[in-house]
């Protein structure tokens, strides 16, 4: 049997593994050196456990339409294949990073001029891609790379082809009924399974943009309001439209009416104030709100590690159940310690038994909850594992805004009802899909 991880030293395919670089939803990557090349690859490999035909089918045509796309912006692919089984697939290791490292590291949005141009040059790859018939359908800050090129200047490179399609004439649409999105940079039409065509990547795009200039994913459809100055947001709103007729045709026309914005605004037009206000809002209303449930869970009970209501049932989500999600997967819900799932989290679940008592053993109900706003949601969470802090707050109602139910920062049975869950397989425990799972 082969093994599942590729340990450093190994060789598969010909090719020496150095390192794991991190994992997919096409599989895991690795860094290796090339079997015959004097240059290090970016090895592509699916799991040896993962032995569903659709999901083969969708990485042999990745590699496919990325092997066909020859562009300066476009990460190639030197080879593909199959070993003991596993398929896999080498293209260009970009050194640099991408571009949700880049906005993690600016969490007030990179400087005007360079989003421009990573913007301008991501533009180009996905237009000569259009060009030749190709949708890339998962564009996103995670699927653009950024290394140093010429005179220090960015050199941008679009990537992970995974679930692009053809939409040339003679293109078969069955070559897969896999349904694959990443859902805060997907527009409507490819939400809810209708038809795709390149202004499908013009929206990802622009919702890539906004994330880049204000650090963050816009809570709703975007509007030309603070923290971007009018101008730009009107470009990014245009962009976004729920209609694709009424977006811009290319990626390059929405490429080229930022920049005219962009150059027509002062810098102070990008302040970051307002960001820092509204941000200070949002904490002052979950300290808030963890001192009003602070109160009303912990009254009486004194430093209690864990609150408890009528007949020794926790109102607090501090255990986890799983759920059965079809045949051979489950969920794993936040829940009492009876099992049921009408219960709270919030910002004093950072501290159990309240914000001033001493911080005790991570919470399970809150590792499950910060597991779907990672996986399901695309948050970046800077909380210790299992302890509700600003971050997993933030990313509540991040999703509390997305699903149009009372936003406040507390999680609780609405939003267990409304939100997507990480579907795992019984037998492995692999990580499937999102799921929603309907209200308790």
């Amino acid at each position: 049997m082969v093994a599942s991880e590729l340990m450093p030293g190994s060789v598969f395919a010909g090719h020496l593994i150095e390192r794991r670089l991190g994992s997919g939803g096409m599989g895991t990557v690795y860094l290796a050196k090339h079997p015959t090349l004097p240059m290090r690859v970016a090895l592509k490999v699916v799991g040896a456990d993962r032995d569903d035909p659709e999901y083969a089918a969708l990485f042999r045509r990745e590699a496919r339409l990325a092997a066909g796309l020859d562009h300066p912006n476009i990460v190639d692919v030197k080879d593909f294949g199959e070993e003991d089984g596993r398929l896999w697939m080498s293209m260009r290791y970009v050194p640099g990073g991408d571009l949700a490292a880049l906005i993690r590291a600016h969490r007030s949005g990179v400087e005007p001029g360079r989003a421009v141009r990573i913007v301008t040059e991501a533009a180009r790859a996905l237009d000569y891609a259009h060009e030749h018939h190709v949708v890339h359908r998962d564009v996103k800050p995670a699927n653009i790379f950024v290394t140093p090129g010429d005179g220090g200047a960015d050199r941008v490179l679009v990537g992970d082809f995974g679930i692009a399609r053809r939409t040339d004439p003679a293109a078969t649409q069955t070559e897969t009924g896999v349904r694959a999105f990443t859902e805060s940079y997907a527009p409507p039409e490819q939400r809810t399974g209708g038809r795709v065509d390149r202004r499908a990547d013009v929206y990802a795009l622009a919702v890539t943009c906004y994330e880049l200039l204000t650090g963050r994913l816009p809570a709703a459809m975007i509007a030309d309001r603070e923290p971007l100055p009018e101008s730009v947001g009107a470009v990014l709103a245009k962009a976004t439209k729920d209609d694709p007729d009424e977006r811009y045709e290319s990626c390059g026309e929405l490429a080229a009416a930022l920049a005219g914005a962009v150059r027509a605004e002062p810098k102070r037009g990008f302040g970051t104030r307002g960001r820092v206000a509204a941000a200070a809002g949002v904490a002052v209303a979950l300290v808030g709100a963890a001192v009003f449930l602070s109160v009303r869970a912990d009254s009486g009970s004194g430093a209690l590690s864990e609150p408890t209501g009528a007949a020794g049932v926790s109102p607090r989500c501090y255990f986890t159940t799983e759920a059965p999600s079809g045949a051979g997967y489950h969920v794993v819900l936040p829940t009492t310690n009876d099992g049921g799932r009408r219960c709270i989290l919030s910002y004093v679940d950072s501290h159990p038994g309240g914000p001033n008592a001493q911080r005790a053993a991570p919470i399970e109900g809150v590792r499950a909850l910060q597991d779907a706003l990672r996986r399901c949601y695309q948050r970046e969470l800077s909380d210790a594992d299992g302890f509700y802090g600003t971050a997993t707050g933030l990313a509540v109602l991040y999703a509390q805004d997305l699903h149009g139910i009372d936003k406040d920062g507390v999680f609780g049975p609405q939003t267990s009802g409304a939100m997507r869950w990480p579907r795992y397989r019984d037998a492995g425990g692999e990580f499937e899909s999102c799921v929603a799972v309907g209200p308790p």
